[in-house]
């Protein structure tokens, strides 16, 4: 038997690839295989623009096969879990929390984006869009915020994080920035804090430089995470982190994890 399923995010036409368990007197026969193929045509029949999946870094069995299913990486998620116990990866999952990487699997064609970021995140963001195969281009940014600040906040208590989705960053940014951190570090015990800020907005740049300011650092991009587009990742973190249990497959993935621990030890300092 195989369990698998997609569970709905936002936006409603993005799914997570959540969950695939294969009873074990079934090993062997490509079941996982099939099913993962029966859910990727089930959300191209449902009309999704895509599937991301969020393998474990605490060894890179689960990447291994993101990488052969043709799944693009985009972010590592650092501090993503509490810790946990992993039969024979006790030493790495309960060392820190567990982080996870972010693999990207278009349903659709990507069409061309124009990403408005800060300069210094330009070389980064161009490696992963250019792994993703999408055409891109990097727009001039504005320093003007403009009208007020709309978002959604997501907790997720027994992983004692958050996640803040910004669909329009306003003038008012920082200051509800610095209320949602204090919102989540001190009444929701959170010890993690995502923050996803849209890339197709030319103000996003320097709402992007007032969260590093506040303590957030460069994590990847998000696939359509936005309704017309996709979102720069970022994380505030409470806890330090031990590289040595923090394992990626490909090149791009330990690149991206070196750059991404670097940013918040730059942003911290």
């Amino acid at each position: 038997m195989v369990n698998s399923f997609l569970e709905q995010r936002e936006p409603p036409t993005l799914y997570e690839g959540s969950s695939a368990v294969v009873n074990q007197d079934h090993r062997g026969k490509g079941l996982m295989e099939r099913m993962r193929a029966f859910a990727m045509e089930e959300g191209q029949r449902l009309g999704l623009t895509g599937v991301y999946f969020l393998p474990w870094t605490i060894h890179t069995i689960s990447q291994k096969a993101n990488e052969h299913f043709g799944a693009k990486l985009c972010s590592v998620n650092l501090s993503d879990t509490s810790p946990i116990s992993i039969k024979g990866f006790e030493e790495e999952s309960l060392a820190q929390r567990v982080s996870t990487l972010l693999y990207y699997m278009p349903l659709k064609p990507l069409e061309r984006r124009t990403i408005y970021a800060p300069k210094g995140h330009h070389k980064i963001l161009a490696l992963i869009y250019d792994n993703l195969g999408v055409a891109y281009a990097f727009g001039e940014t504005s320093h003007q915020l403009e009208g007020t600040t709309s978002l959604s906040v997501t907790n997720l208590p027994h992983d004692q994080f958050a996640e803040l989705r910004v669909l329009q960053p306003g003038f008012d940014f920082s200051t509800v920035l610095r209320h949602q951190l204090r919102e989540q570090l001190i009444h929701h015990s959170c010890e993690t804090i995502y923050l996803n800020l849209p890339l197709d907005c030319p103000a996003t740049a320097e709402a992007i430089d007032q969260a590093e300011a506040q303590g957030f650092s460069f994590l990847g991009i998000g696939p359509c995470f936005a309704e017309q587009g996709d979102m720069l990742r970022m994380a505030y973190m409470t806890e330090p982190l031990d590289p040595n249990h923090i394992h990626a497959l490909s090149p791009l993935g330990q690149e991206l994890v070196q750059y991404a621990l670097a940013e918040r030890m730059r942003v911290t300092l």
